[in-house]
């Protein structure tokens, strides 16, 4: 049966923000205040609903917040979708100009739009069916990894490879679309913590010998990627890989449908060098990351 479209016709990026609104406000409710419980009911409401539980959860995560007034919410994300709609019918060039951006078709939504809104948009336009039933839940990978890996090793001031894992605020909705910036900040994020916890530094800021080299791998050569080059790095340094770690490269090859992508950061700040390799899988409906770091 073919889905009955909410836009039925290529829209207006700005008329389309405004329709995604109206329907985040009517399934978030006329409670005062948006928290944690909401983006829950959103999730098992299931169906149309279930699709605004990560706009709210992305939210509180950006901003450090427990909860927020309904208002100050809706205000936000209608305003965050008016700027990714007329970003994405640009083409990714915020440069472009609105004459290029009057329209925001199908092909624009799927290729452009962030991960909390794809889904969303191609809902809207009838090319995406959602289930009444509540999603089911996802196996929680970084909870069974955490169990692998046992206690974490962590020093910057390590000289051998030291392994962790874990559980990122991170949500990816659909994690076949991912974007490569969505991947890219995700490592950034990383990034910032590594160098004091001060959120991620701008790319850009970085001169290349600070960054030396980021690099990401998706699809179904991620593991493998991941795995060998996480044996050259104990062969470097002369040491035996982990009987921990050869456990959770069997654990993540069993799941490797849930693995979101693979990436590896190398950079210098201050008198030595740092080398982070990580995974990026599933963790019910948030992210779970194992990192490999060295310093020198």
């Amino acid at each position: 049966m073919a889905i009955k479209p909410i836009l039925s016709k290529t829209p207006d990026p700005v008329d389309a923000a405004m329709k995604w609104t109206e329907l985040l406000e009517k399934h978030v409710g006329a409670n005062q205040r948006v928290s944690r419980s909401t983006a829950n009911r959103l999730r098992k409401e299931g169906g149309e609903a279930a699709l605004f539980a990560d706009n709210v959860d992305d939210y509180l995560s950006k901003t450090g917040k427990d909860s927020v007034q309904t208002d100050i919410f809706i205000k936000s994300a209608r305003e965050n979708a008016k700027a990714e709609f007329v970003n994405a019918a640009k083409n990714g060039n915020p440069h472009a100009s609105m004459t290029n951006a009057s329209k925001l078709s199908i092909p624009e939504g799927k290729k452009n739009l962030h991960a909390n809104l794809r889904d969303d948009f191609l809902y809207m336009r009838g090319h995406l069916r959602v289930s009444e039933e509540s999603p089911p839940t996802r196996p929680n990978h970084g909870e069974a990894i955490e169990k692998i890996i046992g206690e974490s090793e962590w020093s910057l001031c390590d000289f051998e490879p030291a392994v962790r894992v874990d559980r990122v605020q991170e949500r990816v909705t659909n994690p076949s679309g991912m974007l490569q910036t969505d991947a890219n900040a995700m490592m950034f994020d990383m990034l910032g913590e590594a160098i004091g916890g001060f959120g991620p530094p701008d790319p850009d800021s970085l001169t290349p010998q600070e960054l030396s080299t980021v690099e990401i791998k998706k699809g179904s050569d991620a593991l493998e990627w991941f795995s060998e080059a996480a044996k050259t790095r104990y062969d470097v340094s002369d040491e035996p890989v982990p009987e921990k770690l050869t456990k959770t490269i069997e654990y993540l090859e069993q799941h490797r449908d849930d693995i979101l992508f693979a990436g590896s950061l190398l950079f210098n700040i201050g008198p030595g060098s740092s080398d982070y390799l990580c995974v990026f899988v599933r963790d019910g409906d948030k992210v779970a990351r194992v990192t490999i770091s060295q310093a020198e």
